[in-house]
């Protein structure tokens, strides 16, 4: 089957589409509570909501962070807000904050 040259634009047009939204950060802002933090190796466990824009239920999980900044003043069993990427197969959280 061969394809037209307009066709092969489509499916290229289509494809960088879908890579685009993939990396994006879910604005999404998401309730947990931290359970670790590994600043060393700039991960933190977070016991997590349903993250609906990653089509993922309730869980812990281990998170990188976009930059150690991000887990200062954090502490295990704080209650936090928080935002989460794709990265390359990777989830990463981009924000962090306390509750009140």
């Amino acid at each position: 089957m061969r394809l037209t040259a307009r066709a092969m634009w489509k499916a290229v047009c289509f494809l960088s589409v879908l890579i685009s939204v993939s990396g994006q950060a879910s604005e999404e802002w998401v309730s947990g509570t931290v359970r670790r933090i590994d600043t060393d190796q700039q991960k933190i466990t977070i016991q997590h909501e349903e993250i609906k824009s990653l089509q993922m239920p309730p869980m812990r999980m281990v998170f990188r962070v976009s930059s150690a900044e991000l887990l200062q003043g954090l502490s295990m069993g704080d209650a936090i807000e928080f935002t989460v990427a794709e990265q390359s197969g990777t989830y990463v959280v981009l924000k962090a904050k306390k509750k009140p």
